[in-house]
């Protein structure tokens, strides 16, 4: 029984000429599940909460540069927090946390629009293996 909310990005670009970029990504999201810990004739169950976040720096190049379409690739690196909070049937409730390194690795994105639009991404890593979206250039 595990239920996940969508994970969320905010980013942020600097683009260096026409084809390369620099910038940053934060990304959250949830994970709620039941679980079950047994071990030397003891069982416990109870449910689990997790919180995970992320923060990568990214660079981009552009294969495909025009006005309202680029065709790019990125790549990423940076910490992943997790927090895992599991309560127990019992009443007792524990919290652990640890931050690991995490990567991003995108071959084909796609994006459509100028000022504001929507893009699409193919890859692996912290952002999963789609990703999909809007963005706004101020």
């Amino acid at each position: 029984n595990s239920k996940a909310s969508p994970v969320f990005h905010l980013a942020y670009k600097y683009t260096l000429g026409s084809r390369f970029g620099l910038g940053a990504t934060i990304a959250a999201g949830t994970e709620h599940s039941d679980f079950e810990q047994s071990g030397t004739g003891v069982s416990f169950k109870g449910k689990k909460n997790s919180f995970i976040g992320t923060l990568a720096g990214e660079a981009s190049f552009n294969y495909v540069n025009s006005q309202n379409f680029k065709l790019y690739g990125l790549a990423g690196i940076g910490g992943t927090f997790i927090n895992l909070e599991r309560k127990y049937d019992n009443g007792d409730i524990k919290t652990d946390g640890k931050i690991i390194p995490d990567f991003q690795i995108t071959p084909i994105g796609l994006k459509f629009g100028n000022n504001f639009g929507g893009f699409a991404e193919l890859g692996f890593g912290y952002k999963g293996l789609v990703n999909i979206g809007f963005f706004a250039r101020f």
